[in-house]
């Protein structure tokens, strides 16, 4: 029996110890459910404690009792600006904002960096976040959480980080036309066919000149990233420098580019520019019922 409890205590050094009151432990998420329900004011959280701090009774092995500092203080962690706090006490998402998830393969600690470089958007999108994020539904977002980073879940689950955004809706239908496509037109040399707009344009900047991945890919301000899930102990990291409300100033101007290539589109039948810009009303007219027309 002796070398059973060791190859468990052994096991218990990186397990998650589910805690209900800062003193019982159990490695099952159900045994305290079921411990939990229909008590006002217990909690559920997770964390890694020290072997040291651990004390079994030597009767129920589901049942391990805990003399260590208290959970919260290692629990509750400084994630650089970022407050971590247990996803059973986060209030949730800010309430009429778009929230958008992404499942990462990088550690926590890597979050304070997307928060202050920005995160990446494959440009191969045309400036859509479901090439990368995943929308998600508010009210059951915790749930959600963790069933993203449960090992049964094939999913999706990239690692034990989800980085969450959240973002103003008002801005996701927005589109846009970048400054080099606009000068093409201008001069007579866009593509015939009009060109392709960028989408959600007012909530992408570009990466720096130089920057490996300003040719490929937009950013998307880390001001936009409201939160990240550490699945390992079940915390919430929030950015305390969220602003997921304010278009950004290059989306603006891809916005007024789209706007002029329009009008100059609508403008075009009278001539007055070099080598016409031909208009997109005429291109497609009558094409919705031409099966041959793609």
């Amino acid at each position: 029996m002796r070398d059973k409890i060791l190859k468990l205590a052994r096991y218990l050094k990186s397990i998650k110890c589910y805690d209900e009151l800062d003193h019982l432990l159990t490695v099952s998420r159900a045994y305290a459910e079921m411990h939990a329900e229909g008590e006002g004011g217990w909690h559920i959280v997770s964390a890694d404690v020290p072997l040291k701090d651990i004390r079994w009774a030597g009767d129920d092995l589901m049942e391990w009792g805990y003399w260590g500092l208290p959970i919260s203080d290692s629990l509750e962690p400084k994630l650089g600006a970022s407050e971590c706090v247990s996803i059973e006490r986060w209030d949730g998402t800010p309430e009429g904002f778009a929230i958008f998830t992404h499942s990462s393969t990088r550690p926590i600690e890597t979050f304070a960096d997307m928060t202050s470089d920005g995160f990446r958007i494959a440009r191969s999108g045309l400036g859509s976040l479901s090439i990368t994020f995943l929308q998600d539904d508010p009210k059951s977002l915790a749930e959600n959480l963790r069933w993203r980073v449960n090992p049964e879940n094939k999913n999706y689950n990239l690692g034990s980080m989800v980085v969450i955004a959240a973002i103003n809706p008002e801005l996701m239908g927005s589109q846009g036309l970048p400054d080099s496509i606009l000068d093409d037109y201008k001069n007579g040399d866009g593509d015939p066919l009009g060109p392709t707009f960028i989408k959600n344009v007012n909530i992408l900047e570009e990466w720096g000149e130089g920057h490996s991945w300003h040719d490929n890919s937009w950013k998307l301000p880390g001001r936009f990233l409201y939160a990240a899930y550490n699945g390992i102990n079940d915390t919430i990291c929030i950015n305390p420098d969220w602003d997921g409300s304010r278009a950004t100033e290059y989306g603006k101007r891809l916005d007024r580019n789209k706007k002029e290539f329009l009008s100059l589109s609508e403008s075009s039948s009278s001539g007055d520019l070099k080598n016409n810009i031909v208009s997109t009303k005429d291109l497609f007219e009558g094409s919705e019922d031409d099966f041959d027309i793609f």
